[in-house]
């Protein structure tokens, strides 16, 4: 399978309402994966979650 283009990923995440996994570690190790509802800003995949759950507290910036 080859690599999609930016413009065919943009796409992608710009089609209709989508959700996204977000999968992270607990400290002890345990899988932790939770949906999210995203939003495409430029570059950029923004999401919220609430304060003080796995998602926030193990969550990332991936830089560009």
């Amino acid at each position: 399978m080859k690599p999609m283009t930016p413009s065919e990923w943009h796409a992608f995440l710009l089609f209709g309402k989508r959700t996204a996994k977000l999968a992270t570690a607990r400290s002890d190790g345990r899988p932790q994966v939770a949906p999210v509802w995203f939003v495409l800003d430029d570059e950029e995949l923004v999401f919220t979650t609430g304060k003080d759950t796995v998602k926030e507290r193990t969550s990332f910036v991936i830089p560009a």
